[in-house]
């Protein structure tokens, strides 16, 4: 906690915004919004253009 803090400060001299790269995992997401840190969603997107890639992929995913 410490060492994120001094972090935050010293992008502060520098910058007015700090990234803190997320988190899927739920109790470091909390850690961070304990430092004033708000959600942003985003998204991936992808394409399979081959029909059996495709196809293995969903099987894969239905696991």
């Amino acid at each position: 906690s410490l060492c994120m803090w001094e972090a935050i400060k010293f992008a502060s001299t520098v910058t007015k915004r700090f990234d803190f790269e997320g988190s899927m995992i739920e109790p470091i997401e909390r850690f961070f919004r304990g430092f004033g840190a708000m959600q942003k969603p985003y998204f991936q997107i992808s394409h399979t253009p081959n029909r059996w890639l495709r196809l293995a992929k969903a099987l894969k995913a239905a696991r």
